[in-house]
């Protein structure tokens, strides 16, 4: 049974990135060079075959950039907290953990009052308030790391999905904006 690579949400879009880098392989000593290759260092065999490897060291280096920056985002928030996650076959994606979920359980006004020291009507008016900052972020991350937006355009019937880039990417119009 195959699995969804990435996880949807609910009010959020799905901001991923793979770390897929086209290199040349070298086939006598299998070592891996630069794509402008055209002879191996080590070598010097000129018959060299072109493929993907994973780029670690820059997932690695963006993975502790973003997270640092999404830590001291998440200081500010109330009901979600913004992180990464790896997909389940490849790539990285934002994904957002709602640890008070206003929509799921309804909350009622002197729940509102015990745990965000607010009523009701304003608890409801932040949670949105923040969906809204959250969408933003992860817009401006995505453009400074070159994440893209995607959306799910079918699920199949064992589970796996297909992907294909948002035609009106928020993280373009955010960056029109800003």
């Amino acid at each position: 049974m195959s699995a969804m690579n990435f996880e949807i949400m609910r009010d959020f879009p799905l901001f991923a990135k793979n770390y897929m880098a086209e290199v040349k392989r070298c086939p006598v000593c299998g070592a891996i060079q630069d794509i402008e290759s055209e002879v191996c260092e080590f070598c010097e065999t000129d018959e060299l075959e072109s493929g993907y490897e994973f780029d670690s060291l820059a997932c690695s280096m963006d993975w502790d950039e973003i997270t640092a920056e999404m830590d001291e985002f998440n200081r500010e928030l109330l009901f979600h907290k913004l992180s990464m996650k790896n997909g389940y076959y490849s790539g990285v994606q934002f994904i957002v953990d709602t640890e008070h979920d206003l929509m799921e359980y309804d909350y009622d006004n002197d729940e509102c009052h015990y745990y965000f020291d607010c009523c009701r009507s304003v608890a409801y008016r932040k949670c949105a308030a923040e969906v809204r900052k959250i969408n933003r972020c992860m817009a401006k991350l995505a453009q400074r790391y070159g994440f893209e937006e995607l959306v799910c355009t079918s699920v199949f019937s064992n589970g796996e999905a297909s992907y294909a880039p948002a035609s009106n990417s928020r993280a373009r119009l955010y960056s029109a904006v800003a």
